[in-house]
């Protein structure tokens, strides 16, 4: 609850991002301004932040059944949006997906049990450590981890994504 309503301050301050993690086994809430973002790539460029390889193998002990669900869900589903229902970034994402007509599995950290909060075995930890993103929406297609609601977009607007996904079996775009 407490971490929830630090989030929603954020969000009615103007946060341009929510960021978890955990400090001192105590959940904080960090914002970004706009004016940290990087700026999106040039359009000329088909799509300059490379996808990143999740690694092989990670340390499962005590928390492999949230290790086994990642990979799981990424394995059997073309694109994987990591989200919570109250983040906006996220919405923007979805919404991207959907005006593509882009079947993706949307997965709300906020509306399974161990999905957000400071526990070594949450999802979010669990992400955090794979990818070394801790904001959400947190994006994987084809495997690999493509990044947040900035780079789904740049790689939506530089035809990056159409490209990757036409590629694949039965998604016809």
């Amino acid at each position: 609850p407490v971490l929830f309503i630090a989030m929603i301050a954020c969000f009615l301050m103007g946060a341009s991002a929510f960021q978890i993690g955990s400090s001192s086994s105590r959940p904080h809430i960090a914002t970004i301004s706009s004016s940290q973002l990087p700026r999106a790539p040039s359009s000329s460029s088909l799509y300059s932040t490379p996808m990143k390889d999740l690694p092989a193998a990670v340390d499962t002990e005590n928390d492999g059944s949230t290790t086994d669900f990642i990979f799981s869900e990424i394995s059997s589903n073309d694109v994987v949006v990591f989200s919570a229902t109250y983040c906006p970034h996220c919405v923007q994402t979805k919404q991207l997906f959907e005006r593509m007509g882009i079947p993706a599995k949307i997965i709300n950290l906020d509306k399974i049990s161990n999905g957000l909060g400071p526990a070594k075995d949450s999802v979010a930890v669990k992400l955090l450590e794979l990818t070394g993103q801790r904001t959400v929406p947190n994006v994987f297609v084809l495997g690999k981890h493509l990044g947040g609601n900035d780079e789904a977009h740049d790689a939506a607007r530089s035809g990056a994504l159409k490209q990757m996904l036409s590629n694949t079996n039965g998604l016809a775009l």
